[in-house]
C-alpha cells in the first residue's frame, strides 16, 4: 500500500490492540454484563496503541502529537 516499514508495523499493531480491546469488551458483556461504549473502546485502542509502539519500537520516537496524526517516519 505504499507504507514505510515501520508505519506498515504501526498499523499491524493497531489492528492486533484493536481484535483485543473488541475482544474484552466481548467479554466484558457476556460473563459481566458489562457494557462497553464504542468511545471507550477507541480511546483504549489509542492508549494502549501509543504505549506499546513506543515501548516497543526500536529506533522510533514517537510523542502524543506524532501517534495522534499517525505520523511514524
Amino acid at each position: 500500500m505504499g507504507f514505510s516499514k515501520k508505519k506498515a508495523k504501526v498499523i499491524h499493531a493497531i489492528i492486533l490492540i484493536t481484535m483485543w480491546c473488541l475482544w474484552k469488551a466481548r467479554n466484558e458483556l457476556i460473563f459481566n454484563q458489562t457494557h462497553t461504549s464504542l468511545p471507550q473502546i477507541i480511546e483504549e485502542v489509542k492508549g494502549l496503541g501509543f504505549l506499546w509502539v513506543r515501548s516497543g519500537a526500536k529506533g522510533l520516537t514517537i510523542n502524543w502529537e506524532k501517534w495522534s496524526s499517525l505520523d511514524v517516519d
